[in-house]
């Protein structure tokens, strides 16, 4: 997970790449809670402060895409588990689309 939250932030250039190591070391060592490794990269000057809330909406989104990618559903899985198509599942899991209240909700139970 951090790695992938590292690529995003890199791929959005957000932060620099060569900052890359301890961005992974940053978002591995608070496990995906979006507000402590924003924090904390602010805090180590990695971002910068009027970045900040784009770059926890970056990271949520990665978090929510990585959780659902470990648990192995496929997009048809996905939507089946949603109630919606294909399509919007694969956007969820790629990143271009967010899961809504109601979504987490069906995934919840």
């Amino acid at each position: 997970m951090a790695g992938e939250c590292a690529r995003v932030l890199i791929s959005r250039n957000l932060v620099a790449a060569e900052d890359n190591a301890l961005i992974e070391e940053v978002a591995e060592r608070f496990s995906g809670a979006e507000e402590s490794i924003t924090s904390e990269l602010s805090r180590r000057c990695l971002i910068p402060v009027e970045s900040e809330a784009i770059v926890k909406e970056f990271i949520k989104r990665t978090v929510k895409r990585y959780y659902l990618k470990t648990c192995g559903l496929t997009d048809e899985e996905l939507g089946r588990a949603l109630g919606v198509d294909k399509d919007l599942a694969h956007r969820i899991l790629k990143g271009t689309a967010e899961l809504t209240p109601e979504h987490i909700k069906k995934l919840a139970a």
